[in-house]
C-alpha cells in the first residue's frame, strides 16, 4: 500500500487495540507495527513508519488517541551531534598560487 490509509473509525479502533495491547512500545515500534499491518510501504519496499507516526501524533493531538509519552532526546535531533568531536587542528591560512 503506497497511500496513507483512510483514517476510519475502524483504523482508530485497531490504532488504540494496539497501543493498549502492547503498554510497553513506544511510537516507533507501535508505528513499525501499524506499518507491516496495513503493509504501508514506500515505492522502495521500506514502510512509512515516519508518516505513520506524524499521523498518529496528529491523532494524538486530536484526542483521537493516546500516545505513549515521547522519550526525551529521542528522534532525529539526538542524533544530530552525536559523532561530532571538537578537535585543536592548524588554523593558519594556506597561501599559494593556483595553476
Amino acid at each position: 500500500m503506497l497511500n496513507r490509509p483512510a483514517v476510519t473509525d475502524d483504523l482508530i479502533i485497531q490504532i488504540n487495540s494496539v497501543i493498549t495491547e502492547h503498554p510497553d512500545w513506544n511510537r516507533t515500534k507501535i508505528s513499525q507495527h501499524l506499518c507491516e499491518l496495513w503493509d504501508w510501504r514506500m515505492p522502495n519496499g521500506l514502510a512509512k513508519d515516519i508518516s505513520c507516526r506524524d499521523m498518529l501524533r496528529a491523532l494524538d493531538k486530536a484526542g483521537k488517541i493516546i500516545l505513549p509519552k515521547a522519550i526525551k532526546g529521542g528522534g532525529h535531533a539526538s542524533k544530530k551531534n552525536k559523532y561530532t568531536q571538537a578537535f585543536l587542528h592548524d588554523e593558519t591560512p594556506i597561501v599559494c598560487h593556483l595553476l
